[in-house]
């Protein structure tokens, strides 16, 4: 996680945090600010998505008015949550037209969670044990590459496809298992490893309209 990446959260998860400390002192009716205003946590998504990715603005942009549009439901100024289905459509239409963005060349990450949405972006994870246990795409696309992480008996892996793309690279001596719901989706695994695997990553997928794709990548003789 980049340092911009963890300013923002830092201070957003301080925000919260004197929210509900001025919520306990009763200065503030927590349940009704949050009741109406927590369609401001997906307007500061889009926010963050543009300020610690500026390269996809068109992503940060459609996630920003969203969060408008439930937003203006909360508070009343519009009656109905169907327009948010309107400007989901709009957003993707503008997403498609406009193109989904790559990032130039391959990031390095360790970090618990690898997100993407209304983005395309190419993760490899960082030489040692596995950090990375959720996997996140809603309309995008991600590679990523597991080759140089190592695993243990048995290490567990979340991803989460919405509308989008999950390709995972592994190394040929990992054996794949899989769990979870796929509903109009697709999930592609690599036969069991043969000689014995050196160690086993299930995933626990969840794919919706999405598809999951793990390949094993068998050393050059």
């Amino acid at each position: 996680m980049s340092a911009r990446t963890r300013f923002f959260y830092a201070v957003l998860f301080i925000a919260v945090g004197v929210l509900l400390l001025l919520g306990q002192a009763s200065l503030v009716d927590t349940s009704t600010v949050i009741t109406t205003w927590w369609p401001t946590l997906i307007i500061l998504a889009g926010v963050g998505q543009i300020v610690t990715r500026p390269h996809n603005l068109v992503g940060g942009s459609i996630v920003g008015v969203i969060g408008v549009a439930l937003l203006l439901w909360t508070v009343g100024i519009v009656g109905s949550v169907t327009v948010l289905w309107p400007v989901l459509l709009i957003g993707i239409g503008t997403w498609l037209v406009l193109g989904r963005v790559s990032v130039t060349g391959p990031t390095t990450e360790d970090g618990e969670e690898v997100v993407t949405i209304f983005d395309d972006r190419h993760v490899v994870a960082a030489a040692g044990p596995l950090g990375t246990r959720v996997v996140t795409t809603i309309f995008g696309d991600l590679d990523l590459d597991l080759r140089d992480a190592t695993i243990g008996e048995r290490t567990t892996l979340q991803v989460v496809t919405i509308f989008g793309d999950a390709r995972l690279e592994v190394p040929a001596g990992w054996d794949i298992t899989v769990s979870g719901p796929e509903i109009f989706g697709d999930v592609s695994v690599p036969s069991p490893a043969t000689p014995p695997a050196t160690g086993t990553l299930h995933l626990q997928v969840v794919t919706i309209f999405g598809d999951l794709r793990v390949r094993s990548t068998v050393p050059a003789v």
